[in-house]
């Protein structure tokens, strides 16, 4: 299963969850400034398409992202 996310950037990956009132665009303005890293922001089970239950969700798309 695939979860909602925008990648960018490039080398070590930085993955950001946003909180239960916003979605993963929270992070555009973030995401801009940062250097040296892959950015992937992961869109929350409720504003997207993501599988349940999203914690284990996110913690086998951890392992895939190395």
């Amino acid at each position: 299963m695939r979860l909602a996310r925008d990648d960018s950037g490039a080398g070590a990956p930085m993955v950001l969850l946003h909180g239960g009132g916003s979605g993963r665009g929270t992070w555009d303005a973030f995401t801009r400034e940062v250097e040296g890293y892959r950015v992937i922001a992961v869109g929350h089970r409720i504003h997207s398409l993501a599988p349940r239950p999203f914690a284990a969700a996110v913690k086998g798309f951890l392992r895939e992202t190395g």
